[in-house]
């Protein structure tokens, strides 16, 4: 048992790089990196009694000398900790410079507030104070927003980048640069909020010629909201106390990380500016100030607040990027203090401390390798066991020291009980041998060995929308993945929010109309954007031959909605003569309800009769003139728990249900009640013959076909349960929806398309009642890397969804592990479905 495990162990550590590597080289056409990778793993393999130990104590070198230095830090972190008092920051005085504070935004509607608000509510002279916002290419209402304040205040200015301008960070800084004329300038990240104090304690350092630039402590706002934020929050005060601080504080070289620091203008012009081409611009443009002769600072006497991203995907993209702009600033610098004046030797070994850093980016990960392939070939490696505990106590010494510095100088904020602080250190272990190292380690290979172009990474801010993004409802629309997909989610509705729409205005010349016409038909919200557009006036903004095109789809939706629905009020007038009771299903019963005649296409007309009826209903239809369609069998059963008809003069099909779950697979997994549905309807007033269903089983319905019949991939059908939840209003009995959903056994499918429904089309759906459907593992899992990763207008999403349909969304959207071996059961019939179809063709 233990040399399989040893087996595995090894298997996973060294065939997920290479298998990774081989992927990136054989798609890239780049081969020397996995003939190299492979040629060494042979080696190793042949001769592990040689090259393992060798191997081994050949890593030890550079893991000794980094974890020298972070010692060395530390003890200067401990003796700061010990010191009577902390060393005050210079006073400012006289010395009030003008500065100005540039804010780069991106789709940044939810957080840009605050940190307007707290720059404009410091205490430094409102007459010294500008505010600079670039809007980087947003598709929300960040420059609404701005705007507003912009009129409100006038030291609040407002640039928007062209739709052609290269994206990114740095790119918006170099274009706000040249206009800049203040002394110093201070960039700010969009959910960065100051210090009330922020100003006045940081520019009293440039009294100071030789410092070019000045970093504060950063604080995460939502620190507290999980483990994972906790480890975020003692990580930045390990960085921020043990190495930052005390690098400054001894004379030596720190760095900056990108908001909250603030620069000589003069110096960034000498710069030319920040390097757009890397993931870190913050990192690189602090190695070029150390090499220009300027010192940079860490003040931890003020700082500024974040927000932390809250789950595991943005939390490794987060750091990857950061792993990744690392090697790319240190492979730029890493020979940089030869290059430089003349600084003293402390800062030239100093500087040669981020080599090593590089360094250690990959060698923990080769250590393992190395001492898994020792295992597995029975090889002994020298001083196995002093690297681990050694990078372990370090990593513990480090940031329980930076825990403890953080309760005596931090204010409060962060994480302050002992206990805590303990448990963090230790868990910053795992933290480090697991997330961080495969981040530093996928960073490294992408840089050095396969030379894979960096894309940016933007991370996504909630603000007060901050949620898990698992198992929870996400409130407001999600930030679209272009303007197009954005304007089709607004105006792809019945009665849109006046004010969404309106925002739209500002960004009609920059929409490529056919990409809208293309979604908007393809999700059967066609007549309902060109209906919205036409009601605020934007009609014009749309170009002619596609107008033509949305009005003629209009016109031929109401052609073939008043076809049906004469169709309709014929067979419910044949119905009721023949004693038959009916509800009207879907398309047919919304266009009777809320919809007008020409947004909103019907397929066909679906009808719900009783299991008792069906055959008097099929003969009523076939005396209409209705051709029946045949039904397969499985195993002597109907797959289909309904039939449908056509009629050959109108074309018009009618689908005969006499159940809810009309397909075999799923009628073994969801448990619905036909009889119970009919005793909860009502009869409509002026037919007794003809019903309504109760609004909690309409909802129920509606969220069922959407995920199990066209699983999630179609915009029409959110948009459907949207106006369903908001035409029935204070009729729902939430508390009853939640007991049928779980007595029925449907709560995977019926949480999944409300909680989409909430997040794309605004449905008024309470959060209390997306908690109490959550469902099991699989449908989180289901959620997180299907629905989560885009919007259902995307192309990848949409090809994901379908990839997975019918049989296999049957097991993900199961509410137990019984009904999930039941769906499997089920899906061994398909094969005799095609052949129960093909003798019923015959």
């Amino acid at each position: 048992m233990i040399e399989f495990a040893q087996i595995v162990y090894a298997t996973l550590v060294t065939g997920i790089p290479l298998a990774y590597v081989a992927w990136t080289a054989l798609r890239r056409r780049t081969f020397l990196p996995l003939v190299a990778l492979v040629a060494a793993l042979s080696a190793t393999l042949l001769f592990p009694g040689q090259l393992l130990p060798a191997t081994w104590l050949l890593l030890l070198v550079p893991m000794g000398v980094c974890l020298a230095i972070f010692t060395f830090y530390n003890c200067l972190s401990i003796a700061l900790l010990f010191r009577r008092r902390p060393k005050p920051a210079p006073e400012v005085g006289d010395f009030l410079p003008a500065v100005t504070v540039v804010i780069p935004a991106r789709d940044e509607a939810r957080v840009i507030r605050g940190c307007l608000d707290s720059v404009l509510n410091s205490a430094y002279p409102a007459d010294r104070l500008r505010i600079i916002v670039v809007d980087d290419g947003s598709t929300d209402e960040t420059a609404q927003l701005v705007t507003s304040y912009r009129d409100r205040h006038p030291n609040v200015r407002l640039i928007v980048r062209p739709p052609w301008a290269v994206r990114g960070k740095a790119a918006a800084l170099n274009d706000v640069i040249p206009e800049i004329d203040t002394e110093v300038f201070c960039i700010l990240d969009a959910d960065h909020q100051v210090a009330e104090q922020f100003f006045s304690v940081t520019l009293a350092h440039f009294q100071d010629p030789e410092v070019g630039s000045v970093q504060t402590r950063k604080v995460g706002r939502n620190w507290s909201e999980s483990w994972l934020t906790r480890l975020m929050e003692l990580e930045s005060l390990g960085w921020q106390y043990s190495v930052l601080d005390s690098k400054s504080q001894s004379q030596l070289i720190a760095v900056s990380f990108g908001s909250g620091c603030l620069f000589r203008t003069e110096l960034i012009h000498r710069l030319g500016g920040f390097d757009n081409d890397l993931a870190t611009e913050d990192v690189e443009a602090s190695l070029r100030t150390f090499e220009a002769g300027y010192k940079t600072k860490f003040e931890p006497g003020t700082y500024t607040t974040d927000e932390l991203v809250s789950n595991w995907e943005s939390f490794f993209r987060q750091r990857y990027r950061w792993a990744r702009g690392t090697t790319q600033a240190i492979r730029r610098h890493w020979l940089a203090f030869y290059r430089i004046g003349q600084p003293t030797l402390r800062e030239k070994v100093d500087f040669f401390f981020f080599p090593i850093l590089l360094s250690m980016m990959v060698v923990p990960y080769l250590q393992v390798v190395t001492h898994a392939l020792a295992l597995v070939t029975a090889t002994r490696v020298p001083l196995v066991y002093a690297a681990p505990l050694s990078y372990g106590f370090v990593i513990v010494a480090c940031h329980f020291v930076a825990g403890l510095r953080n309760r005596r100088e931090g204010g409060g904020q962060g994480p302050q009980r002992l206990r805590e602080l303990l448990l963090l250190s230790f868990g910053m272990c795992i933290y480090y041998c697991t997330v961080l190292l495969v981040a530093n380690a996928k960073a490294f290979l992408d840089e050095f060995v396969l030379g894979i172009p960096y894309r940016p990474i933007k991370t996504e801010h909630l603000g007060g929308e901050r949620k898990q993004r698992l198992g929870r409802a996400v409130e407001g629309r999600p930030a679209a993945a272009s303007l197009e997909e954005q304007l089709v989610f607004v105006c792809g509705r019945h009665s849109p929010e006046p004010e969404h729409v309106l925002a739209l205005r500002p960004h009609l010349g920059r929409v490529d109309w056919h990409q809208v016409q293309e979604i908007a038909t393809s999700h059967g919200v066609a007549g309902h954007v060109h209906a919205n557009l036409v009601q605020y006036g934007f009609e014009a903004a749309i170009p002619p031959a596609i107008r033509a095109d949305l009005l003629a789809f209009r016109r031929a939706v109401l052609a073939r909605n008043l076809q049906l629905r004469k169709a309709w009020q014929e067979l419910v007038d044949v119905f009721a003569q023949a004693e038959i009771e009916v509800i009207p299903l879907k398309g047919i019963q919304f266009i009777n309800q809320f919809y007008p005649l020409d947004v909103r296409p019907i397929f066909d007309i679906d009808l719900l009769v009783k299991p008792t009826r069906v055959k008097e209903a099929s003969r009523q239809l076939q005396a209409l003139g209705y051709k029946p369609y045949p039904n397969p069998t499985v195993n002597g059963r109907a797959w289909f728990t309904e039939r449908p008809f056509r009629h050959p003069d109108t074309s018009a099909v009618v689908d005969l249900h006499w159940d809810l779950v009309s397909i075999y697979t799923y009628r073994r997994i969801y448990a619905l009640a036909i009889e119970e549905l009919w005793q909860r309807a009502r009869p409509s007033p002026s037919n007794a013959f003809l019903y309504e269903m109760a609004p909690e089983d309409v909802v129920l319905h509606s969220a069922l076909h959407c995920a199990i019949h066209h699983h999630f991939v179609l915009l029409f059908q959110l948009v459907d349960l949207r106006e369903v939840l908001r035409a029935s209003g204070q009729e729902i009995d939430w508390t009853l929806l939640v007991e049928l959903a779980t007595t029925y056994r449907i709560k995977s499918p019926v949480y999944s398309s409300l909680r989409l429904s909430k997040r794309f089309v605004d449905a008024p759906v309470p959060d209390a009642v997306l908690e109490a459907l959550r469902p099991p593992l699989q449908g989180r899992l289901f959620h997180r890397y299907l629905l989560d990763r885009g919007t259902i207008l995307d192309r990848r999403t949409r090809a994901r969804l379908e990839r997975i349909k019918w049989g296999w969304i049957s097991l993900i959207l199961a509410d137990s592990p019984l009904d999930t071996f039941r769906a499997i059961w089920a899906s061994l019939g398909f094969g005799l479905a095609a052949k129960g179809w093909d003798e019923s063709e015959q």
